[in-house]
């Protein structure tokens, strides 16, 4: 929690919190995968859409803190 709050780009602990959650969840599914290499792409591109949204998402609700 502490590296994602020193990039400065989440302000507020529960985003913060929730981030952290996202980051740990990748990391275990993408150890899952590599059990199952022929969902790891499927699976790769959909959190990386994922990933995105949440971004653009959190880019938004800083500029609404911002303004």
């Amino acid at each position: 929690m502490r590296d994602i709050r020193s990039t400065g780009k989440v302000i507020g602990l529960e985003r913060v919190a929730i981030m952290a959650a996202l980051n740990i969840s990748h990391e275990l599914l993408a150890l899952k995968g590599g059990e199952q290499s022929t969902q790891n792409s499927e699976e790769q591109q959909r959190l990386s859409a994922l990933n995105s949204q949440l971004d653009e998402v959190l880019y938004q609700l800083r500029q609404l803190e911002i303004n």
